[in-house]
């Protein structure tokens, strides 16, 4: 649940320093990416749990593996080219609502590219008895 509440953390901390126009010091303060180390420790509990399950809890298989690595890879260059080129803050998904572009992106601050990564990590741990190198 700690680990939940972590994640929950970043959002309500960067809506916060949007609502209150606090600067960038606080937009950059440890809770702002309190939810991107949330995210790592879930993977990490997650191996840890598969890893204590032995022979139980099995590979995840090929096509699992594959849906990990694409939906990581997908998010973390989705998101890199949304910033990147502006697309994020001058369109937005909800130009013209409450979730507009500027409070869309306080909201999910970086948390998009840490859960692109961490499927990554987890696509990795899917055999715990793979080695890590050769």
């Amino acid at each position: 649940m700690l680990v939940i509440a972590l994640i929950i953390v970043s959002p309500v901390w960067n809506v916060l320093v949007l609502a209150r126009g606090w600067d960038a010091v606080a937009a950059q303060a440890l809770p702002a990416f309190l939810g991107s180390f949330g995210l790592g420790m879930l993977v990490a509990v997650w191996a840890q749990w598969r890893q204590a399950g032995g022979r139980s809890c099995g590979q995840l298989g090929q096509r699992a593996t594959a849906a990990l690595v694409t939906a990581g890879a997908t998010i973390v260059i989705g998101d890199a080219t949304w910033h990147e080129n502006d697309w994020w803050l001058r369109d937005g998904i909800f130009r013209e609502s409450f979730l507009r572009p500027r409070v869309q992106l306080e909201l999910v601050g970086h948390l998009a590219t840490a859960t692109g990564f961490a499927l990554l990590i987890a696509a990795r741990h899917t055999d715990p008895d793979r080695p890590y190198a050769g």
